[in-house]
């Protein structure tokens, strides 16, 4: 990628300049200018995860409605090892609503930065050393594909916005009395759609 990083203006808060002569754009080739197809972020994590073995594993947390992998990246040092009692942990999802795509290219984004900064900033480095961070960039890669690009505002399941299975996964969370009857009746499932993040948190 070829942007240009600002210089700081602020060695202690490392604020940036303020300045738009400071800051550089992307090139024609850039990868901020295109969102990331379902199968590049799969391919990418394992391009990130075998570049940062010791640092950075791939995981899944089950399947979209219509059978892709709903795939993450785990970070933290020694990751392969058993992770440390009491050792803090952080998950991230992105990209909920298919149609509101800046979140998973974001999260790709943040996943490169720590792992590529972890030898460059000690502040990612004691990040990274002391977090056992997970991502999942894409919830729903089935609302991703059927989205319009450019059309982010749109709802339900056509616009991409839901999920295959029409849920919209940003509320499929249960509510205190779905709670107290899945007490009382097993056989209960509050959750019509999200069950890979239900089970994954």
């Amino acid at each position: 990628m070829s942007t240009l990083i600002p210089p700081w203006t602020n060695d202690i808060t490392l604020e940036s300049s303020q300045d738009p002569k400071d800051w550089g754009r992307c090139a024609k080739k850039c990868d901020l200018q295109e969102y990331s197809s379902n199968q590049k972020i799969f391919d990418d994590i394992v391009d990130l995860t075998s570049r940062f073995y010791q640092l950075a594993m791939p995981f899944t947390i089950g399947l979209s409605t219509k059978g892709q992998q709903l795939v993450g990246i785990r970070i933290f040092k020694n990751v392969r090892r058993e992770r440390k009692l009491m050792k803090p942990m952080v998950r991230f999802v992105g990209n909920m609503h298919g149609n509101e795509a800046v979140g998973r290219e974001v999260l790709l984004h943040l996943s490169r930065h720590l792992l590529q900064g972890y030898d460059v900033d000690k502040r990612i480095r004691k990040i990274i050393d002391e977090t056992d961070i997970s991502i999942v960039p894409s919830l729903n890669p089935d609302g991703f594909d059927r989205a319009t690009r450019g059309s982010c505002s749109g709802t339900g399941k056509l616009a991409g916005m839901f999920n295959e299975g029409d849920v919209d996964l940003n509320r499929d969370f249960p509510t205190w009395a779905e709670y107290q009857r899945f007490l009382e009746d097993e056989d209960f499932d509050p959750f019509s759609g999200g069950r890979s993040l239900k089970h994954w948190l």
